[in-house]
């Protein structure tokens, strides 16, 4: 009995080491019960390239208007978009043209 209970805790062992992830501890997180507020998908993009993204996107007003756009699109969906010269080109939906209602920076209060 007892040599059975060593082989068995032997297992337990190894079986901790190959699948260490399986055995991590949880913390007592709560879910989430609402969806997070996030910029725009463009706004979000233009961040992680580290370009100059205006304030109006991380306003109460600018975050209202991003609710209303969906966030569950696909990185590699493309949006047709019209040029200055008129061409028609494919492009990814997240680099979309910016809303025309942006507030200027200076303007805001």
């Amino acid at each position: 009995m007892r040599l059975w209970l060593q082989e068995e805790e032997t297992a337990c062992q190894e079986e901790r080491k190959k699948n260490c992830n399986k055995f991590l501890p949880f913390n007592d997180v709560k879910v989430a019960s609402t969806i997070p507020i996030t910029p725009p998908p463009h706004a979000l993009c233009k961040l992680w390239k580290g370009k100059y993204v205006e304030l109006h996107y991380f306003t109460n007003k600018g975050l209202a208007e991003a609710q209303s756009i969906s966030h569950s699109v696909d990185n590699n969906t493309l949006a047709l978009m019209q040029d200055e010269q008129g061409l028609h080109l494919f492009i990814p939906f997240a680099m979309g043209k910016a809303k025309e209602t942006v507030i200027p920076d200076h303007e805001l209060t």
